[in-house]
């Protein structure tokens, strides 16, 4: 049975800037070079072999590169890469992603090295909510759940049913709307001395 929604409403969860649509960005940041429907690759079947080889994964780095080590495959085909490691430099240099790369850290513990891979969070949390494909698994406001319309017991079970998202939005909205006023405030008295400037 699915929960009686009560969404936040107002602006909550509304765009605040109107960017390109994603696919537009990707093709803008795409170099001038890139001509090709296949691009980074060189043709239909240069991106076709590299497809088939990150899709199927059964298949090893090393079983890739045996594959295109056999003796005029590579010419024959016309590929841009010769194996696995030429493969995964085109796509980690060449295309263009969103998404934030890894950084690398190391420490000492008592005598041993440890290598720390991460990524910035904000910027991860930028690449999921900017990313159209996400759209539906996010939640952009917050909301009430309810067992039913008599609204008599609720759920929680997300942040964004929970109160804290509630009360941080609410705030937010009367920042919002404290702005909003002194905004007014500054333009009506840029307008009053514009219209009856003093005189001395």
């Amino acid at each position: 049975m699915s929960p009686y929604i009560i969404s936040y409403g107002g602006s909550a969860g509304k765009p605040i800037r109107r960017d390109l649509p994603s696919d537009q960005q990707y093709k803008h940041s795409l170099p001038k070079a890139a001509n090709s429907d296949y691009f980074p690759f060189s043709s239909r079947i240069d991106w076709d072999i590299a497809r088939w080889a990150k899709l199927h994964s059964h298949l090893s780095a090393s079983a890739v590169s045996n594959l295109l080590s056999i003796d005029g495959v590579v010419a024959k085909l016309g590929l841009s890469f010769k194996n696995s490691v030429e493969l995964n430099k085109i796509i980690d240099t060449r295309i263009p992603q969103d998404r934030p790369v890894f950084q690398k850290s190391s420490f000492e513990l008592k005598g041993e090295i440890f290598e720390i891979y991460y990524r910035d969070i904000g910027a991860c949390i930028q690449s999921l909510f900017s990313d159209p494909e996400f759209a539906p698994y996010l939640k952009y406001a917050p909301e009430q759940h309810y067992t039913d319309k008599s609204c008599s017991v609720r759920l929680y079970h997300d942040i964004h049913t929970g109160e804290w998202w509630s009360s941080t939005q609410k705030a937010v909205d009367r920042l919002k709307e404290g702005i909003r006023e002194t905004q007014k405030m500054k333009l009506r008295e840029t307008f009053t001395r514009f219209l009856y400037p003093p005189w001395d």
